[in-house]
């Protein structure tokens, strides 16, 4: 009995601490005199929904001690009636299964100046229509996740004067990080939850006064809102992307509330090893490529339909990678000479490098462009390989091996009777085709090695610059410009020696 009065008292207290609604008002107000209190707590209902207030030793305007209305007003006047006595504003919010609630004591004190205040006059009046804003983010998140949400920084310039931006997360799934006017930061709870909000108020700010000198009083009114319900899930993490055929594949499950029960299922190709049960699981891939993996999670936690929910890992490749299926610039089987082609090959997460390599006497220089996976390069055809033949071979390779080789042959044309695709005169193809910066403003260059990356020329303050007026030597470069807002815009030239 000990254990179940225990038990529920624990409960209780869970569900009470995300519960509370925190009021704000005069602590000391006089007798017979009007006062506004509001909810300073991020959620306190949904948008759209009733709420009841409720007041002991007081009234509200309308002379009712019980107070129906919308969530969205966010505040509430009293006249405290008792003096010397204590009174009590309290808030109740039942939706289905959600329950929130707060109440707020006052004393009340004798009104030495006697008798009633002037009627409030009314200073700023806000905007009736409450508008709607987006919010930008992810649809999904994960428990332990940190995650960013976001508004169009235009999203509340129409709104002026009086005006504050307040992010909310629900207490139940989040905690604030970091907040600003268009952006929140938000640490997610090890809940497992479907659909939990994360949303944004803009309030405007009414101003009441009961005579110049003594009383003035703020009302905030929600003038737009905008928000999203996303679903918090555990996720399954692997040790390695690519594991080899001779190893174990590593699962696991953390940042999972207590009292949460799981089942691990293999996917085809796969043996459980060790770890039914736990939140680590060992399984042995039984064939090379990517495998699949998958967990139940059950348990009281598990605040979907039925308790229960499914998830799995379809990311981990096994074995060396798969041989290459296309180079693309191949296009044309014919190349003019004297003319620079890109070749690029598909890439996957499988995947660690390529490797290229050329054989034939058609090449005059090979250029690797510096991407992370070199699944990039770029061949300049040699003018004494006229009529001749070049085969361009590629690998794909990770920790586990390298795949065999897929080769394409092209030949170099006799003559050049125009170009065919590539990069000619100098300039990259797809490219812009000049190499000169004209803008009415000043702005920042920066030059790049397009092979290493390196900063190799910049200039400040510039008005028109050309690259070939540089000592920089012939190649491939790109040219980062940034104007006085700090926008940047890039492109890849080839400077050509005059």
């Amino acid at each position: 009995m000990k254990r179940i009065l225990l038990g529920m008292v624990c409960l209780f207290s869970s569900i009470f601490s995300f519960s509370q609604i925190i009021i704000t008002g005069n602590a000391n107000p006089k007798v017979n005199q009007t006062y506004n209190y509001w909810i300073t707590s991020g959620h306190h209902g949904i948008s759209g929904t009733n709420a009841t207030w409720k007041v002991t030793n007081g009234k509200f305007l309308d002379g009712s001690t019980t107070l129906t209305q919308n969530v969205d007003v966010m505040g509430v006047d009293v006249i405290w009636t008792s003096q010397n006595q204590n009174g009590t504003l309290s808030y109740t919010y039942i939706n289905g299964s959600q329950s929130l609630s707060g109440s707020y004591t006052v004393s009340i004190e004798s009104n030495s100046g006697g008798g009633s205040p002037n009627p409030p006059q009314v200073i700023n009046e806000p905007p009736r229509e409450v508008k709607t804003i987006s919010v930008y983010g992810p649809s999904e998140l994960y428990c332990g996740q940190i995650a960013e949400y976001t508004i169009s920084g235009s999203g509340t310039d129409h709104f002026k004067d009086y005006v504050e931006t307040r992010w909310s997360a629900d207490p139940i799934g989040f905690e604030i990080l970091e907040q600003s006017e268009t952006k929140v930061t938000i640490k997610v709870k090890n809940i497992i939850r479907n659909n939990v909000n994360v949303g944004l108020t803009i309030y405007y700010d009414k101003m009441t006064r009961w005579n110049p000198e003594t009383n003035v009083t703020t009302i905030s009114y929600k003038i737009a809102t905008g928000g999203v319900y996303v679903p918090i899930k555990p996720r399954i993490f692997s040790s390695k992307k690519v594991v080899c055929n001779d190893e174990l594949a590593i699962y696991s499950i953390p940042n999972l509330p207590p009292n949460i029960e799981i089942e691990w299922l293999p996917g085809p190709n796969m043996n459980l090893i060790s770890g039914q049960g736990t939140v680590n699981a060992h399984f042995k891939p039984l064939k090379s490529g990517y495998v699949t993996v998958k967990a139940i999670i059950r348990g009281e936690g598990v605040q979907y339909s039925g308790n229960t929910l499914n998830i799995e890992n379809s990311d981990v490749w096994v074995g060396k990678p798969e041989t290459p299926t296309q180079i693309q610039g191949f296009d044309m089987r014919q190349f003019n000479p004297d003319t620079t082609y890109p070749f690029l090959v598909g890439h996957n997460s499988s995947i660690e490098t390529f490797n290229w390599t050329i054989t034939g006497n058609a090449s005059k220089y090979v250029l690797h462009v510096p991407t992370q996976y070199n699944n990039n390069m770029m061949v300049t055809m040699g003018p004494k390989g006229r009529g001749s033949s070049f085969t361009i071979s590629v690998t794909a390779q990770n920790r586990c091996g390298i795949s065999a080789s897929y080769s394409r042959t092209g030949t170099i044309q006799t003559n050049t009777g125009g170009p065919i695709g590539g990069i000619t005169d100098g300039v990259t193809n797809g490219l812009k085709s000049t190499t000169t910066v004209d803008t009415p403003s000043p702005v920042t260059i920066k030059v790049y090695n397009f092979t290493t990356g390196s900063i190799v020329h910049q200039e400040k303050n510039a008005i028109d610059f050309n690259i070939q007026n540089t000592s920089l030597k012939e190649g491939i470069y790109i040219i980062e410009t940034t104007d006085k807002n700090g926008d940047k815009t890039t492109e890849k030239v080839y400077k050509k020696n005059q």
